[in-house]
């Protein structure tokens, strides 16, 4: 065997895989990690005019008049299914007012007001913007039986009626099925005190 031809090769095969672990872990991102305060207050100053007020970045109330946000009203409806779905409505206010309305198989039965967060809402409102929520289907329905029925309600800031969407069986697309998610998030973190009935009805 002439080593003379062999060798060069022989080093080149094995110094290529080398040379490739090696530009991979040269170019690899570094590890994400949770960003400082400063810069998560910039990335919310960033947001357009009216979703910017003057305690962005806090759990604070909400203040009368505060938020020039684009919708003054956000209703989610469960009404059940043949299986034992949840039954409630809730709804949440631009001026921090949010009642909730349970009945069978939901989480809390019976009528409820609480205060939702001036954060939380302009989240909300911000996914509803982004999400062209105005540009669903007013109904969307699975070719099937016994499955969940959801509503949700939109009223936009200028008044008038609200923008109704109605998702028989998860069959409507999944910015409508991440709008629900995040309205019955929101009402998992607010605190509920009794009421005689539904706040604002």
């Amino acid at each position: 065997m002439r080593w003379g031809v062999v060798l060069p090769w022989l080093i080149v095969l094995v110094a290529m895989p080398l040379l490739f672990v090696s530009g991979r872990m040269s170019a690899r991102p570094p590890s994400a990690s949770v960003p400082p305060l400063s810069e998560r207050q910039e990335a919310v100053s960033a947001w357009p005019v009216p979703y910017v007020w003057s305690s962005a970045n806090s759990r604070a109330p909400i203040q009368p008049g505060e938020l020039p946000l684009h919708f003054d009203r956000i209703e989610l409806e469960r009404a059940g299914c043949f299986w034992g779905c949840p039954v409630y409505t809730a709804t949440l206010w631009r001026d921090g007012r949010a009642s909730y309305s349970g009945y069978r198989n939901a989480r809390r039965t019976g009528g409820f007001q609480g205060r939702v967060d001036a954060l939380s809402y302009g989240w909300l409102c911000y996914l509803i913007e982004e999400s062209h929520f105005d540009r669903l289907e007013s109904d969307y329905s699975a070719n099937a039986t016994d499955l969940e029925t959801t509503i949700v309600r939109v009223w936009p800031g200028t008044g008038g009626q609200p923008i109704v969407v109605r998702d028989y069986g998860d069959a409507g697309p999944i910015n409508l099925w991440g709008l629900r998610r995040e309205i019955d998030a929101i009402v998992d973190e607010i605190t509920w005190t009794p009421s005689a009935g539904d706040l604002g009805k």
